[in-house]
């Protein structure tokens, strides 16, 4: 039986995947054996499902429009450039979120709550809401001795506001030359309020 990789998440509009983008651009020569995201892939992963078989994928896309609908919409300040787990030692580097963070984690406990019976997970790392620009493979890229300078210069880097009305649930196939994204389900936030 063929199972669909699935997750949930939210997209940046343009300007601020524009922006990703250009901060991409920017960090990729400190990183250049990284994989980098591409801009028409930037998202911020609410929760990693895993492969789920058909009907398990069509239960996720009924809840998550149910919890999608119980939260109201928000504002969210796209700021703020770091490194998972260190900058010394990246395995990923990353934009987060600041105003609006309260909001947002809200929203993945809501889901991580509901969806993890249907695809329980091994870990249990706490929710830092963000944009990963790159990830630097298993082995771990080579990167410039000046990164950890450049990323604590970009701590209070703002990549813009983005209104949040919205969340999709997605299907990712994962090729050689880097993932495809195909949306599942596009949730609106607080249509119904709570039911």
């Amino acid at each position: 039986m063929a199972k669909t990789r699935t997750f949930v998440a939210i997209d940046a509009d343009d300007a601020v995947r524009r922006r990703l983008a250009a901060l991409t651009d920017r960090l990729r020569p400190y990183a250049p054996d990284a994989n980098w995201v591409e801009e028409e892939n930037l998202h911020l992963t609410l929760l990693f499902l895993g492969d789920l078989a058909d009907a398990e994928v069509a239960e996720v896309c009924r809840r998550t429009e149910w919890i999608a609908r119980a939260n109201p919409p928000f504002t969210l300040r796209v700021a703020g450039v770091g490194a998972f787990p260190n900058p010394v030692r990246p395995r990923a580097l990353w934009v987060g979120a600041t105003d609006g963070a309260e909001e947002i984690c809200r929203l993945q406990a809501d889901l991580d709550e509901d969806l993890t019976e249907l695809a329980p997970r091994g870990e249990n790392r706490s929710f830092v809401p963000h944009w990963t620009l790159a990830r630097m493979g298993r082995r771990g890229a080579a990167v410039s001795p000046h990164l950890t300078d450049v990323l604590a210069g970009l701590a209070d880097h703002e990549a813009g506001e983005l209104r949040i009305d919205q969340i999709v649930v997605y299907s990712s196939e994962l090729r050689p030359g880097g993932p495809d994204y195909y949306p599942l389900a596009t949730c609106p936030l607080g249509i119904q309020g709570k039911a």
